[in-house]
């Protein structure tokens, strides 16, 4: 399994999760395994939470979240990933 970084937030109503996959550790992988992959841990996430709080939309990100000086993600990003 790649590991990720991974931002959760509302986008419409809806919860959205934006995934930037550590290119180090998913290099042997193709996005469509990295997609795969991605969408199977979240439904297992989505099994073990309330229907509230489950994550409907999945966005794929090809660049490194923005980040403050002390390494923290910004809330207000520019760009968006991809929806899978």
């Amino acid at each position: 399994m790649c590991q990720t970084r991974t931002f959760v937030y509302a986008e419409d109503g809806v919860i959205t999760a934006e995934i930037f996959p550590d290119s180090q550790y998913c290099k042997d992988m193709t996005s469509e395994e990295i997609s795969a992959a991605i969408t199977e841990l979240i439904r297992k996430i989505n099994k073990t939470v309330t229907s509230a709080k489950m994550i409907r939309r999945i966005r794929l990100r090809n660049v490194e979240f923005e980040k403050t000086t002390s390494k923290k993600i910004r809330r207000n990003q520019s760009i968006k990933g991809e929806l899978i």
